[in-house]
């Protein structure tokens, strides 16, 4: 039998905190390496929209992956509906739409805005730093081995973005979309499975 999984809130609002002070991390890296990433956050509606559109492509391929009866994912299944899920189970949607928010604008800034900035620049090329930011944040996402490409290959796909809206903005809101879209999926998805006795 599985051990109960914590309250939410015990959860929630720690990982908010967490994700919120990559901001800090990020601002004071970005004055020690002089990556100068506040002129990446150029603000249009337009990249506001354009966010929310480039959230459908990893978020289609992230829910196809759960969903497929592939054994090459059931580390992703199995990871996703038992160990990541229940974290989250009783929290509000404010508190996902928050926790989505924080990890968008801190994990970008920090990934996209400071590190790929700054990796670019000592590498001598846009692919190799490109390809680089994104492996770090593929590394910081060791759910699964699985999982850490994904998150390696949106780093990518992001990273892109950024560099040719010349604003992290899109990234951000692409970033929060994901994960509050697929954070409330995959809650209703283990609320549906809980009340048909799976």
């Amino acid at each position: 039998m599985d051990p109960p999984a914590p309250a939410a809130n015990s959860v929630v609002r720690p990982a908010i905190l967490f994700e919120a002070g990559l901001i800090l991390v990020a601002a004071l890296l970005d004055r020690w390496l002089e990556t100068r990433a506040v002129v990446l956050l150029r603000f249009d509606l337009r990249f506001v929209a354009l966010g929310m559109l480039s959230a459908i492509p990893p978020l289609a391929v992230f829910w196809g992956l759960v969903r497929s009866r592939l054994r090459l994912f059931a580390d992703l299944r199995a990871a996703a509906v038992g160990r990541v899920i229940p974290l989250f189970r009783g929290a509000s949607l404010g508190e996902l739409a928050l926790l989505a928010l924080a990890a968008g604008v801190g994990e970008e800034l920090l990934f996209r805005g400071v590190l790929q900035t700054a990796l670019i620049g000592w590498m001598g090329g846009t692919v190799p730093g490109l390809v680089a930011s994104a492996a770090l944040f593929g590394a910081a996402h060791v759910v699964t081995r699985t999982y850490a490409v994904l998150a390696a290959m949106v780093g990518v796909y992001l990273g892109v973005l950024v560099l040719l809206t010349g604003s992290v903005i899109p990234a951000m809101v692409a970033h929060a979309g994901y994960d509050f879209i697929a954070l409330v999926l995959l809650l209703r998805e283990i609320e549906a499975r809980s009340r048909a006795g799976e």
